[in-house]
């Protein structure tokens, strides 16, 4: 997989500039199905399944539960949401996990194994229909795979699968390509309305994101070996790594810079790392926003872990 985990989301909460989502807009239609509209986000299109479930673990969240939070609320804004709008050929769930990076493979197999007969239940008919399925292979890497076995490895070859065509000059939706398109979004989305899929996501949290702040760990004082809920480090500590992890699913780079621009080492500090993230960041420097999202995050992050690092 790539080292990219999110080559494109839609932020349907907390970012105004990114989609523009009716405050009343519908989660399902009438018969309980996910609710799809033809979306627009700068010069691309597709499907977007807005989603119903909202993070839920109760008030004392673990630390994982809190990343997979703030990631959901600034992220695809729903644990169900789906969409095929741009580059990122799907984008999947509360992280907004996509088929070009690859990531969205992953996390589909991880709910197979979790919950096989309901994914089979709900992803059926895509699987017939797009002669995809998802492969993992004996070293458990994981990719799509068309009826005949081969590997859907490079952008094209996936992005035939999901949509039956690709983003080349001149390149048009037709009615075929937007029916398998949709049955894509529409029954993922279906299918991440499980419960246990929301744990699902959770684990995929913690097996992948910490893999995206490897350049920066020990400048945020992130363990040697990780950690599993973070009940023995301060919540100002937990806070900050949250923001950090949320950020780097939007971009890593933009991350790394303010990482190096914003934390404080000497000695460490993360309350005050957490106001210089909200303080320093400015759009001069980075992409509006990714601003934006850093600023939301940490507001947001004091209410996930009961502090007040703002005043």
């Amino acid at each position: 997989m790539s080292a990219v985990f999110s080559t494109y989301r839609v932020a349907a909460l907390m970012d105004e500039s990114m989609f523009d989502l009716p405050e009343d807009a519908a989660h399902t239609t009438k018969r309980g199905e996910p609710w799809l509209r033809w979306a627009r986000v700068g010069d691309y299109s597709g499907w977007y399944a807005v989603g119903e479930r909202k993070p839920d673990f109760g008030e004392r969240l673990s630390f994982w539960e809190a990343v997979l939070t703030l990631a959901t609320e600034v992220g695809n804004g729903t644990l169900d949401a789906v969409h095929c709008i741009g580059p990122g050929i799907l984008s999947v769930g509360g992280l907004g996990v996509t088929a070009s990076s690859g990531y969205a493979q992953a996390l589909l197999a991880d709910c197979l194994d979790a919950a096989p007969s309901h994914f089979l239940n709900h992803m059926g008919r895509v699987i017939c229909e797009s002669g995809a399925w998802v492969h993992t292979d004996e070293h458990g890497s994981v990719a799509f795979a068309s009826a005949d076995g081969t590997l859907a490895t490079d952008h094209g070859e996936i992005e035939f699968l999901v949509r039956r065509g690709g983003s080349t000059s001149g390149w048009q939706w037709t009615a075929f390509r937007k029916s398998i398109a949709k049955l894509w979004v529409e029954s993922i989305s279906r299918m991440l309305r499980h419960p246990k899929l929301d744990e699902v996501q959770v684990r995929f949290c913690q097996q992948h994101v910490p893999r995206l702040i490897a350049p920066m760990q020990s400048l945020i004082n992130w363990p040697r070996k990780g950690i599993r809920d973070g009940w023995m480090f301060t919540k100002e500590q937990q806070a900050l790594w949250c923001v950090i992890m949320v950020a780097a699913i939007e971009d890593e780079e933009q991350t790394l810079a303010l990482v190096q621009d914003c934390i404080e080492t000497s000695p460490a500090d993360a309350r005050r790392s957490l106001q210089n993230l909200h303080e320093k960041a400015n759009d001069a420097a980075y992409t509006e926003t990714f601003v934006a999202r850093v600023r939301n995050s940490v507001r947001r992050v004091q209410e996930l872990f009961g502090i007040e690092v703002l005043g």
